[in-house]
């Protein structure tokens, strides 16, 4: 059996398990099944769905989602279906422990379960076993499809990288925000940093990896993805005196030496536009940023298509060209599935769109987004936005063949 983030083949037999574990009114706090469309909008909403597969047959499936937003948001919430003829098999702990892992790669620290049912003894056992601890006991939080009412337990686990093994497993965090910020990859001992922030993001950087008991020394690869100012902002400063590796495209060494996003594109919809606007009223309007110095140029590997073997062997990834955002936007898709795109795609709060807010050349956008679900990665994590699973790209690629760019509009500075 083997555990994989659920796909458009296995959608089907995923949400007949999930509905028949919601038509039983023993543990799930749903009560509507979910038809064809809701279940794909349903599974693709997650942080994670994860389906156990024995041959082609789904076993099992699991959800994770964050349990709560801003201050809370580190404590993430899991869901697990068994289908009826495989319950017994330990598939159910095999998800379980697979959720673990997940969560601990998405950076939460918390893995919270709201309203375990207390008839549901097996579940019970098997938290218990694992090393969940019950929060008590919550009289009547249940209602049973006959109307009366079970007590919950809810349950909570540590899953720090200090606290949880999870043997094997890629450890990846979340430095800064989901709106700016970078992922730290951390594989084999090494600790491969996917893009930086704006210049001035340099304290907060220093205190996220602080937070992991690291400082910018532990850094042995920089891997970035494009040459814009909100994902090179501190290049300089983080290469500058340290033994640090960094891999780049060739096309995006003209952008770095220029210390400015390049020129053209426009948004795909109004609010991208008003994203834009955003970012100018921030103080970022001219896209610069401190142009590479020689002495961090001479860290770099440059890669272009049939060129990457090197700086593949030192990241033990592939190298993915995602032109479109900009021509020299690069991908990095670990051995376990995990695709670092840039701004390839994106999670937006405004829209269920994975576009980005800027798009420099649509065509090659489309092929990009294109070469994306043909990779076919266990998860996507965006320069921007929350990780998610490449399920609703397929759907969303339509939509691009009649996309047309918005221009921005221009900002009239005020007279004085």
């Amino acid at each position: 059996m083997q555990i994989q983030a659920l796909s458009e083949a296995t959608l089907a037999a995923a949400a007949a398990v999930w509905n028949s574990v919601v038509k039983d009114g023993m543990a799930f706090p749903q009560t509507d099944v979910l038809d064809a469309d809701a279940a794909r909008a349903f599974f693709a909403g997650q942080s994670f769905t994860g389906v156990a597969l024995d041959g082609d047959a789904v076993a099992g499936l699991y959800i994770l989602h964050p349990n709560n937003i801003g201050r809370c948001g580190h404590i993430a919430n899991a869901s697990y279906a068994v289908a009826k003829h495989r319950r017994g098999m330990h598939i159910g702990e095999a998800l379980v422990r697979h959720s673990i892992a997940q969560a601990q790669a998405f950076g939460f620290r918390i893995l919270q379960f709201n309203a375990v049912v207390a008839s549901n003894a097996p579940a019970l056992a098997l938290y218990r076993k694992i090393g969940f601890t019950p929060l008590g006991t919550i009289p009547g939080g249940f209602r049973l499809n006959d109307g009366s009412y079970a007590d919950i337990i809810p349950h909570w686990i540590d899953v720090t990288a200090e606290k949880t093994s999870c043997t094997g497993a890629d450890k990846i965090r979340r430095l800064g925000t989901p709106a700016r910020g970078s992922w730290l990859l951390i594989r084999r001992g090494k600790h491969i940093l996917i893009d930086t922030g704006y210049p001035e993001d340099w304290d907060g950087f220093c205190d996220g990896l602080a937070a992991l008991n690291l400082t910018p020394d532990d850094i042995d690869f920089l891997f970035l993805t494009h040459a814009h100012d909100d994902h090179a902002g501190f290049v300089n400063r983080l290469l500058k005196g340290r033994a640090i590796r960094a891999v780049a495209a060739q096309k995006a060494l003209p952008g770095l030496r220029r210390g400015q996003n390049g020129p053209g594109g426009g948004a795909p919809d109004t609010a991208a536009i008003a994203a834009c606007m955003q970012m100018i009223r921030e103080g970022h309007g001219a896209h610069r940023f401190p142009a590479l110095t020689p002495e961090a140029e001479a860290h770099f590997l440059w890669v272009a298509p049939g060129q990457t073997a090197e700086a593949e062997g030192l990241l033990d990834g592939k190298i993915v060209f995602l032109p479109g955002h900009t021509d020299d936007s690069i991908g990095l898709l670990t051995p376990a599935g995990a695709l670092f795109c840039g701004d390839a795609a994106q999670d937006r709060p405004d829209t269920p769109m994975k576009t980005t807010i800027w798009i420099g050349d649509l065509p090659a956008y489309r092929k990009s987004w294109q070469q994306i679900i043909d990779l076919a990665p266990e998860q996507i994590y965006p320069g921007h936005g929350e990780p998610f699973a490449p399920t609703l790209l397929p759907a969303q690629l339509a939509s691009l063949e009649d996309l047309v760019l918005l221009p921005m509009p221009r900002v009239h500075k005020k007279k004085n």
